[in-house]
């Protein structure tokens, strides 16, 4: 029997390294004194919410399907990973419902950049209900973490998901 309701959640780390350059989140570059050290392009918010996909789905995680250990994968866009995750959501006949996503660092700050995060997410998932909130560890630690919380609905003959 299909549910109805799925619910995953998701956790992503890197390490940052003090280095100028930029930071990707949620598929955009943004000025940084830090640099996320990662075989991918190191978007912890796309690896979250796409591992947190795969996790209400009960499919296996990011790494299963694109190694840290696979050069081809070096410096990938973390939306191709996502877009993996969306396409096997469509294929088992759920869509997003809802999502909520906590940035964690004392590093980056989210508040200078958190309705250009939620805008974009918008746009890549196609849904309003989003909700973005940053915190930081206060122990001055060299690390950024997105955790991610997902609602999948069946879509039934409603759904109309083009990617």
């Amino acid at each position: 029997m299909k549910l109805k309701y799925l619910i995953g959640n998701s956790i992503d780390h890197h390490l940052l390294k003090q280095e100028d350059g930029y930071i990707t989140l949620a598929s955009m570059q943004f000025s940084s004194s830090y640099k996320v050290i990662a075989h991918s392009d190191g978007d912890v918010i796309l690896h979250a919410i796409a591992n947190c996909i795969l996790n209400a789905l009960n499919l296996d995680d990011i790494g299963t399907y694109f190694s840290d250990t696979d050069e081809n994968n070096k410096n990938m866009n973390s939306l191709i990973i996502l877009e993996f995750a969306l396409k096997a959501m469509k294929q088992k006949g759920y869509q997003i419902n809802n999502l909520s996503i906590v940035l964690e660092s004392d590093k980056i700050m989210l508040k200078p950049i958190k309705q250009l995060i939620l805008n974009k997410l918008q746009e890549i998932l196609k849904i309003n209900a989003i909700s973005i909130h940053g915190t930081r560890t206060e122990q001055n630690l060299n690390i950024i973490s997105a955790y991610a919380t997902i609602l999948l609905i069946d879509f039934g003959d409603k759904f109309n998901y083009e990617k």
